[in-house]
């Protein structure tokens, strides 16, 4: 019998694991047996107090992460405008290998006493808790959280529904940039079809960088990987920064809308991240709403478990008043663009 089961090992149910497995008896499991690649690289300052938290700073730190130090936008106008973290307490934040941290969070959570079932995807589960995840038919565990991600795939089961707000994909590759692009800058583009982002190399000796063009499906660039860099780099504002570079990877389609579960908790279980809430890249929020949410989550938890807690009505409220103030932002940020309002993706962006 665990004391808990974490469907889920990104950064969120990895987290999680690590906040509780020195105490109590935790069941890491994941479908996959590696972290697969994946967009999404840029980790805000304020994350840095987590993994203090968490205790995980020097396993953090040996990775020697990318500083990430401003954000450029040519968002509204041609103009450019630059925002940096120099006035941030927390300094600067970084620009991560995706791979090499959820695999650091993975291992951290091990060296804690984490039992890990990777490449076991759900089969099924029934209250009490009962799961039955790729060959091991009988998990027993007092709660369990989700941490699948976009797909909600343990909390769908329970009956909870996934509300979108609307339909944004990413379109993305790799790519081998030049030396001199390594700025520790992300760069966000609007264009009448939608924007791009360009984030800067991923550790201070690599040189390999992500583009992404995000829109409504059927606006998305077409084509093999020298097509969408072609695309990329006959765009002004990417030309420059993307001069001599040659891509790696071919494009991948991932969803990139917004959404929540109408419900984020139940009777001894919980969603953490993206499960319970999806982000637009634009709030450069994934990341760091993945590790809050499974601080907070693991907080009440242990609550729970030490016959403290009632109930996770305090977790839903949080992430409730969290999902509220982002699209407020979100609304300002989209609304501040202008240019292209009979674009289809503009109009359905101010709507």
């Amino acid at each position: 019998m665990y004391d808990v089961a974490i469907l889920g090992a990104g950064p969120a149910g990895a987290a999680l694991a690590c906040a509780l497995a020195a105490r109590w008896r935790v069941v890491l499991i994941d479908k996959q047996p590696t972290p697969p690649p994946r967009i999404g690289e840029a980790l805000v300052p304020a994350a840095g107090r987590i993994l203090r938290d968490l205790g995980l700073s020097d396993a953090f730190n040996a990775l020697q992460s990318a500083p990430y130090v401003a954000n450029r936008s040519l968002w509204g106008s041609d103009v450019e405008e630059y925002r940096d973290f120099i006035s941030d307490p927390e300094g600067c934040g970084w620009h991560i290998d995706r791979v090499a941290f959820e695999t650091m969070l993975r291992d951290q959570a091990k060296i804690r006493g984490a039992a890990c079932l990777f490449h076991h995807p759900l089969q099924d589960v029934t209250p009490g808790w009962h799961l039955q995840c790729g060959d091991v038919t009988n998990i027993k565990a007092r709660y369990v959280v989700d941490a699948t991600g976009r797909s909600a795939v343990l909390a769908r089961r329970l009956g909870a529904q996934r509300i979108a707000a609307d339909k944004m994909v990413a379109r993305w590759c790799r790519i081998n940039s030049v030396p001199e692009t390594k700025t520790g800058i992300s760069s966000v583009i609007t264009t009448p079809k939608g924007w791009w982002y360009h984030i800067a190399a991923k550790s201070v000796d690599a040189c390999e960088s992500t583009v992404a063009f995000h829109s409504i499906a059927n606006l998305l660039p077409q084509g093999d990987k020298a097509a969408f860099l072609s695309a990329a780099q006959d765009h002004l504002g990417l030309s420059e920064i993307l001069q001599g570079a040659k891509p790696l990877t071919e494009p991948t389609t991932t969803a990139a809308h917004t959404a929540r579960l109408d419900h984020i908790s139940g009777e001894n279980w919980i969603a953490i991240g993206d499960a319970g809430i999806c982000f637009d890249p634009i709030a450069s929020r994934g990341l760091f709403h993945a590790l809050y949410s499974a601080y907070v989550g693991a907080a009440l938890i242990d609550e729970r478990l030490r016959g403290q807690g009632d109930c996770f009505a305090l977790y839903d409220g949080e992430m409730s008043r969290i999902y509220e103030t982002y699209l407020d932002h979100r609304r300002a940020v989209y609304n501040a663009e202008q240019r292209w309002p009979r674009s289809d993706f503009w109009r359905k962006a101010h709507a």
